[in-house]
């Protein structure tokens, strides 16, 4: 619940941006992937992958010069064979819109990967969206999107211990994106 107290206090901040959408105004955009993800330990050199669900939301606001800035939260959910593990990526989000055409850069501050039961990595990272949002009338859009996420992981927490990690996580993913402007 912190997450969307922080994510409404950036979101509210007097400034005058754009929105994911490429719409003017206040914008809600959701994506929705369902795949597989790897992931690289540099430490060990090995590397994993799962398939997850990956869920991001956002919320900002558009001037009508197209400068978008807002907040985006990034939940991807998987199954490592052993149970269900959740990460997510906390962050800001600057960028251009255009008649439904789109590109933000993010920055985040908070993220979190799970790597099983017991394991834990804390970092920061940053990312790019790139993508277009089709109106569909009412205030509503629909598009398609390709998010680079990169994610540094300094913090491992293995059974409440924390330890120094040199982890990252790199990847590509396209998405399904259902936008509202209001």
């Amino acid at each position: 619940m912190k997450h969307a107290y922080l994510m409404l206090l950036v979101f509210i901040l007097p400034l005058t941006s754009p929105a994911v959408t490429g719409y003017n105004g206040i914008n809600l955009s959701i994506g929705a992937y369902h795949g597989s993800t790897t992931s690289h330990d540099r430490e060990t050199n090995i590397s994993t992958s799962n398939k997850s669900t990956n869920l991001t939301f956002g919320l900002g606001t558009t001037h009508s010069e197209g400068i978008y800035l807002g907040t985006i939260y990034d939940l991807n959910l998987k199954n490592d064979g052993n149970g269900n593990l959740q990460d997510y990526n906390l962050g800001v989000s600057l960028g251009f819109t255009d008649k439904g055409c789109y590109i933000v850069y993010h920055h985040f501050f908070k993220s979190e990967y799970q790597l099983d039961s017991t394991t834990k990595y804390h970092g920061v990272g940053m990312g790019f969206d790139m993508g277009y949002q089709a109106s569909l009338g009412a205030g509503f859009s629909l598009g398609a999107q390709f998010s680079y996420k990169k994610l540094n992981f300094k913090d491992k927490i293995v059974n409440s211990e924390k330890i120094g990690a040199d982890y990252y996580r790199e990847n590509i993913l396209p998405s399904l994106v259902f936008g509202f402007s209001f």
